[in-house]
């Protein structure tokens, strides 16, 4: 009895104590719970903040794009508005030109202290002729000589730089935009070219930049930038194989960036150039290259190193302004002997037929390249101009190249072009070349290793 008794008590103070503990843990289990809601709470409250910064900055993005068009909008309205004014004053010029021939260009001379004006070249490549090239830039819009908005920019950098510094010194303002690059401290071109020579050259490149007389018109840091010249020069001469580097040098005109080598002057542009010209030559050789078509060529720095080792050759350029002009310029001025087929309006071909097959040097605009009858041209080039076009304007070069192109197509690009102004990115695989033309070669660039370079065999089965 007693044992039964003391059994129930037992019992009741183990139920009581497990009432106990499961009252116990129910109120840890609600403490706990209210510890977890406000972090449920501000896991859903930064989940939605997340959102509400996505949105923001889609939003933001959406604004700067808003922005920029509306810019290049402006801009485009002071384009037209330009054309109006050039329209207008080659009109005015036209207008007053039989009262202006009536005096001739001494008198000219001396009653305005005018001393340029005797210059033949300088008549022929001033105001006039920048004003006439402009005009014909302004044709119907199509896909072609519409610019991308970073072309647009850029034409309007180089004008400003045409405007502020002069073509005397294209080479220092102009030139910098294209292919001559302003080389820093810890640059990849540097590491990737001292990989090629000996230390002795690279320490004897160095004391040669630290050498260098410091120019005062060169507003950049000037041991590095000579440094990096020095090392290209060394690099190029152990390419040249076929001593090309005898016949070269870097023209004066429009006052180069330079270094001073084995009693010649040269430059960034000249070796890049020759490097490119090499790319070609030991894969093909040049000796069965007749006639060139550059699409883009800038002021014509290859033009110039294809006309100088190849006296018969024949090359055509095609830009848009203000490239047109200063090429024009310049390689009229370089290569004085030569016939030049100058940038002009026509609407057949049979119209300047003759004329053209008589010139060394022609200058064109890209609209008329369609104007050309099929496979005129050996070579067709481009070299870091393709990644600021769209997609649709580069697949109408390749059209036109392989229309006009009998032989090859060489072709220099970065490996990843960004174009913020238009919004897009090209990356290597993006560019779709035609599937009957053939691969010679495809790789990295050994100095300028951000960007690939391809030489491909066009028609192919036309042979």
């Amino acid at each position: 009895m007693e044992h039964n008794q003391s059994y129930k008590l037992s019992f009741r103070s183990r139920f009581s104590r497990v009432l106990s503990d499961i009252n116990y843990t129910n109120k840890v289990i609600s403490f706990i719970a209210a510890l977890i809601s406000p972090l449920r709470m501000f896991s859903k409250l930064r989940f939605h903040l997340n959102q509400i910064y996505e949105n923001l900055h889609r939003i933001q993005n959406n604004l700067n794009h808003i922005k920029n068009e509306l810019f290049l909008l402006k801009i485009n309205r002071e384009f037209n508005n330009t054309e109006d004014a050039i329209l207008l004053t080659q009109q005015n010029l036209r207008d007053h030109e039989e009262n202006i021939q009536a005096i001739s260009f001494d008198t000219t001379s001396g009653l305005l202290n005018w001393p340029e004006i005797l210059d033949e070249r300088q008549r022929h490549h001033g105001f006039k002729e920048l004003l006439r090239l402009f005009s014909l830039s302004f044709v119907k819009e199509n896909i072609v000589n519409k610019a991308s908005s970073c072309w647009t920019l850029l034409a309007i950098k180089n004008c400003d730089q045409l405007l502020t510094d002069g073509y005397n010194n294209f080479k220092r303002t102009i030139a910098l935009n294209y292919f001559n690059f302003l080389i820093q401290k810890g640059d990849s071109q540097i590491q990737a070219v001292e990989s090629f020579l000996s230390q002795e050259t690279i320490e004897s490149c160095h004391q040669q930049a630290l050498n260098m007389p410091h120019d005062l018109t060169f507003h950049h840091e000037q041991t590095t930038y000579y440094y990096f010249v020095f090392l290209l020069w060394e690099y190029t001469k152990q390419l040249d194989q076929r001593n090309y580097l005898d016949k070269l040098e870097e023209p004066k005109e429009g006052n180069p960036i330079l270094v001073f080598a084995n009693g010649k002057s040269m430059s960034q542009d000249l070796a890049n150039s020759l490097i490119e010209y090499y790319s070609i030559d030991n894969a093909i050789s040049f000796q069965q290259i007749k006639s060139v078509l550059e699409i883009g060529g800038g002021y014509g720095r290859n033009a110039h190193v294809i006309l100088t080792l190849n006296p018969d050759a024949k090359v055509v350029l095609v830009d848009i302004m203000p490239a047109l002009y200063v090429a024009q310029r310049y390689l009229s001025s370089v290569f004085k002997e030569r016939p030049v087929f100058r940038a002009r309006n026509f609407y057949c071909y049979d119209d300047v037929k003759e004329e053209m097959e008589k010139a060394s040097i022609i200058f064109l605009l890209p609209h008329q390249l369609p104007l050309i009858p099929d496979q005129q041209f050996d070579l067709s080039i481009n070299i870091s101009s393709f990644g600021e076009m769209s997609l649709d304007q580069i697949q109408w070069y390749f059209k036109q190249i392989n229309r006009l192109t009998s032989k090859y197509f060489y072709t220099k690009q970065w490996q990843v072009s960004k174009n913020p102004f238009d919004g897009f990115m090209l990356r290597k695989e993006d560019y779709v070349f035609f599937k009957d033309w053939h691969e010679i070669f495809s790789r990295n660039c050994a100095v300028q290793n951000e960007f690939f370079e391809m030489l491909y065999q066009v028609h192919i089965h036309d042979r």
